[in-house]
Formats: structure tokens, C-alpha cells, sequence
């Protein structure tokens, strides 16, 4: 059962960038010290994630933004390394990894679905691309966190082509994928379901 640092249940938040015309959903609480821990000077896990999608593509209603694939993909991942418990270093040290979701299919529009979910409902997403962007850039640490540093790691949803790859080469797959979307920096971090395929 996924452990946060700290009850209520988790948090999140909806940032809206007019630079680039899209919407950053990242969670909240990941970086709460812990409740229960006596001693120790760290923000909780040490990391928050989020994703970034066009604001086209999810509504600013409450309600519809927590049926949204992208709130799903989110929550799932999060839940993901709150389970883990050492996912800030796996991060540090691989810099960018990759995981399968399950939970996040069915909101994502049947004429998509079946770019991004197989047989098994499960969709593929890459942790850790850097923000490259000129102008703006997400940055890679939260400022100003009292304890310990705080990581902000994109998640971004990958098609099957994209995840057959990974699965396919490891992490040769993973550096090549980054590469490949790194070839365009406007939109290296955006999770889509209009994006081009980029294997």
C-alpha cells in the first residue's frame, strides 16, 4: 500500500504556463517530511512529479481533471514511488526510467486507446526528461524547500512503439527514446495522445 509522508491523502496541484500554452498537473505531499519519523532532516522523498499536457487536451473543470488520463497517469506514478520508498535514488542514478500503469487506459479516448494501451490495459510512461526549453524551462529542483533538496520529474506518456523499444533494448531503449525526444524541445516533456510517434 503506498505510504505519503503525510495524512490527508495526497495532494495535487494545476499550474497553468501561457509560454507554452499548456498545463502542468504535479502532485503535492511527496516532499511532505514524514509524520511519523523522529529525526530526520530530509522532505520526505526527496521529489514531486508531474505532467505536462496541451490545454486543449484536459478540462479545468475538478471533476473531469480527476477522470482525466493525465490525473490518473499522475496519481498512479506517484502512488508508484510512495510504495517504493527509494525512487529518488533509482532517479538520481539512472536518470531517466520507465514503468507501465495500469488504472490509466480507460480515460484515455477510444480512437487513442489503442496507440498507447495493449491487450494487458496498461500504458507505458518515461520518468525524468529535462525540460530544455529556452524560455521558461520547468525547473529540474523546487526552490526553497527547508529540509533537503526536492526533485520535479516529468512524467510523460509514451506510445507502444515507444514502450516496445524500452522493453526491448533496456536501458539503451531509454537513453535512445530521451535522444529521440529530446529532438524537439518544445514538446520533450508534453504527454499527448495527437503527438507524431517518434520511432
Amino acid at each position: 500500500m503506498a505510504k505519503w509522508p503525510v495524512l490527508p491523502p495526497p495532494r495535487f496541484r494545476l499550474i497553468h504556463r501561457a509560454a507554452s500554452k499548456t498545463i502542468i498537473l504535479v502532485s503535492d505531499g511527496l516532499s511532505d517530511p514524514f509524520d511519523d519519523a523522529v529525526g530526520t532532516n530530509v522532505n520526505g522523498f526527496g521529489m514531486e512529479f508531474y505532467v505536462e499536457t496541451g490545454v486543449s487536451e484536459i478540462s479545468l473543470d475538478i471533476t473531469e481533471i480527476k477522470r482525466s488520463w493525465q490525473f490518473k497517469l499522475l496519481s498512479t506514478v506517484c502512488n508508484m514511488a510512495a510504495t517504493h520508498g527509494g525512487i529518488r535514488q533509482i532517479v538520481d542514478s539512472l536518470s531517466v526510467l520507465s514503468t507501465e500503469a495500469e488504472g490509466v487506459a480507460e480515460a484515455i479516448t477510444p480512437d487513442a486507446r489503442n496507440v498507447f494501451s495493449g491487450p494487458d490495459n496498461r500504458v507505458g510512461a518515461l520518468i525524468g526528461l529535462s525540460d530544455d526549453r529556452a524560455h521558461l524551462p520547468i525547473p529540474p529542483y523546487i526552490d526553497n524547500m527547508p529540509l533537503s533538496t526536492v526533485k520535479l520529474v516529468n512524467v510523460k506518456l509514451i506510445q507502444l512503439p515507444e514502450l516496445a523499444m524500452i522493453v526491448n533494448r533496456g536501458a539503451e531503449g531509454r537513453a535512445l527514446l530521451a535522444d529521440l525526444f529530446a529532438a524537439n524541445a518544445s514538446e520533450k516533456t508534453v504527454s499527448s495522445l495527437i503527438r507524431s510517434p517518434v520511432v
